[in-house]
């Protein structure tokens, strides 16, 4: 059976990455901390010095986080089995 290539293996459990920019005028830090405060299951980072768009103004910040986030997952995540 297929599944979810973030999934944990368990239905409906899919695994959840936060990452809030310090100065993101979108949306507020305040907001991305209270998420990861009421979901202590998930990852969360700040990354500083960028703005509402990491990929453009901070992208080795971004690509280094998310690299090791998902090496960090389970063996067997990314199953298609």
């Amino acid at each position: 059976m297929a599944r979810c290539p973030a999934c944990s293996g368990t239905p409906g459990r899919v695994r959840q990455a936060v990452i809030s920019i310090l100065r993101d005028r979108l949306v507020p830090v305040g907001a991305s901390r209270d998420l990861a405060r009421r979901h202590p299951q998930w990852s969360y980072v700040e990354l500083a010095g960028a703005g509402h768009l990491p990929q453009l103004s901070v992208p080795d910040d971004l690509a280094g986080y998310l690299l090791a986030w998902l090496a960090a997952l389970p063996p067997g995540t990314f199953s298609h089995s």
